[in-house]
């Protein structure tokens, strides 16, 4: 069943019961849910480097990242240090905010407007969708706990040096 915007509505079968496979293939039609930092949940689709080499509007700070992947097993999530961008530059900082919000415009399979997501949101957006099919897929991020405080103690003489 279609949902807003063409989307299909997310496959009501628990995702413990389900194979690797099954999970990459409902990934690629529906999106896999993930909730980001903020709370906010999305369902994101792993972008092939191929899919993306293909698209007439990859941004060129993309092309040398994905042409490598192509060749070189992704080992871990991209970083900022994966696009050889100047840091000092301006314009590589704003194709790089643009990249991000490119990336987050292929890889949702929801109705999230990218234009609500946050810079930081589109960064670890960026991190799921180049990684890999199989990582989406079974990655759930744990947000760190709030610690209780620790009730305090005797006070601790300071020993002289």
């Amino acid at each position: 069943m279609n949902g807003k915007n063409g989307h299909n509505q997310p496959t009501a079968e628990p995702e413990g019961s389900m194979s690797v496979v099954d999970r990459i293939r409902i990934m690629r039609r529906e999106g896999w849910e993930q909730e980001l930092d903020s709370g906010r949940k999305v369902r994101l689709r792993t972008l092939e480097p191929h899919m993306l080499l293909r698209d007439g509007d990859c941004p060129d700070i993309l092309t040398p990242y994905l042409v490598k992947s192509l060749y070189m097993p992704i080992t871990n999530s991209p970083t900022p240090n994966d696009f050889e961008v100047d840091l000092q530059d301006r314009e590589e900082a704003i194709a790089y905010a643009d990249m991000l919000t490119y990336i987050a415009k292929k890889s949702l399979a929801d109705d999230t407007d990218v234009d609500d997501l946050t810079l930081s949101e589109k960064k670890f957006i960026l991190r799921l969708a180049l990684v890999g099919a199989e990582l989406l897929v079974s990655f759930r991020y744990e947000k760190t706990q709030d610690v209780a405080p620790v009730e305090e103690g005797e006070p601790v003489s300071q020993v002289a040096e």
